[in-house]
């Protein structure tokens, strides 16, 4: 997989890529309810054609009990 681009970033947190296959989000300390965000990952297809997977996030954040 090629590296990803954020087309809309989160509002109350952090997203990121860890690495090629592993991604994370991280609301802002204090917050709770939704958050959202949209990413495009690029990849190549197994005959070598590009290819890409929009993906669109909404997140809620609750309290940890």
């Amino acid at each position: 997989m090629r590296p990803q681009k954020i087309l809309v970033s989160p509002k109350r947190g952090k997203y990121w890529a860890d690495n090629e296959s592993s991604t994370a989000y991280s609301p802002n300390k204090g917050f709770l309810g939704g958050d959202y965000f949209e990413t495009r990952f690029s990849y190549e297809l197994m005959n070598g054609s590009p290819a890409s997977a929009l993906l669109k996030a909404s997140i809620e954040v609750v309290p940890h009990l």
